[in-house]
């Protein structure tokens, strides 16, 4: 199959996955005993998704795949350093995932608390403006509520949602040769997705 097709058919996969799942249809698949059996020595994922650590977004869950379906990599504010940059690259590189998914996602604490950091609109949260590896989270995901200010503050959070998720999709091309050489060979596609969790359905952007 050429690699262009391959990551438009993993992306259809990943569509009627999330519309089971945000319909209440999700067929939890390739999950038994005899699927972990199969995985133990090996795995052949199809996607990589770049993701935020909230216990509300399990990718797995919300695009209903199985085992070894998905490579995972989880930060808060899904933004992109050395360690997420590592893990794309393995994916892309090693397993030869034809697809990379950047994945925000509604009521982002992460984004939420940079908000507010930002803005000044609440009093910080004690320790974390003293904290070194919660301001690296800050620095990354501030151009991107900076970049959304807008007279009314209606909206800001999921655009500003939104626009972090470009930001770090050109970020891994930017700060990766070998992720940006396989987007332009056309071995690897790169797309960003926003999931709302109250519906549970996924908006490409």
């Amino acid at each position: 199959m050429p690699l262009a097709h391959a990551a438009d058919v993993v992306l259809e996969r990943l569509r009627e996955g999330n519309e089971r799942f945000a319909t209440g249809n999700a067929e939890h698949p390739r999950q038994s005993a005899n699927r972990r059996e199969q995985m133990a020595e090996t795995q052949s994922p199809f996607a990589v998704v770049l993701t935020c650590v909230d216990s509300r977004v399990a990718p797995e869950m919300v695009f209903d795949q199985g085992m070894g379906d998905l490579l995972i990599v989880r930060v808060p504010g899904n933004y992109v350093d050395e360690s997420v940059l590592a893990g794309v690259e393995f994916a892309v590189n090693i397993m030869k995932v034809p697809l990379v998914v950047v994945m925000g996602h509604s009521n982002c604490g992460a984004m939420q608390l940079t908000l507010a950091d930002v803005t000044h609109m609440s009093e910080p949260v004690p320790g974390l403006r003293e904290s070194r590896s919660f301001g690296i989270v800050f620095r990354k995901l501030s151009p991107a509520v900076r970049s959304t200010a807008h007279p009314s503050d209606e909206g800001h959070l999921r655009r500003a949602t939104q626009a972090n998720v470009a930001n770090s999709l050109r970020a891994l091309l930017a700060e990766s040769f070998s992720l940006a050489e396989a987007a332009r060979r056309g071995q690897t596609k790169f797309v960003g997705g926003y999931f709302d969790i109250a519906s549970g359905v996924v908006e490409w952007l």
